[in-house]
């Protein structure tokens, strides 16, 4: 509006060049403006384009495999061992981990001789 105003003035020789010309300047870049807004208005109304949506796609397929990745790695990390027991809370410099196994144990100990026909080796022994 302000455009048209300042281009009548200019024809009839009321303003200066440059006032048209700064005119005419806001006016072109007005009309840019608008263009931009009505696309981001388009963008916005039509919802995702179907690039984004194959962008977003592929990081979703890219962070999946990641995961799996990540977990098979930690399955690499878990170790199971052949042994039956219990694991002992007592850690020493030497000892990678310490199994105590209470299903069989070997008991060594003193056996008065006149006692000694009532074990023989190999005896099992239920404790109580």
């Amino acid at each position: 509006m302000q455009f048209l105003r300042a281009e009548e003035l200019f024809q009839k020789d009321y303003i200066s060049k440059q006032e048209y010309e700064t005119a005419l300047w806001a006016y072109k870049q007005s009309e840019i403006e608008n263009e931009i807004n009505h696309a981001q208005l388009q963008a916005l109304m039509t919802g995702s384009k179907s690039e984004e949506l194959m962008i977003l796609e592929s990081a979703i397929d890219s962070y999946s495999k990641e995961a799996r990745l990540l977990r098979e790695r930690l399955d690499n990390f878990t170790i199971t061992a052949p042994i039956s027991g219990e694991l002992s809370r007592q850690y020493f410099q030497d000892t990678l981990v310490t199994v105590n196994n209470t299903a069989y144990l070997i008991l060594t100990g003193p056996l008065r001789y006149e006692n000694k026909y009532y074990l023989t080796e190999g005896d099992t022994v239920d404790s109580h």
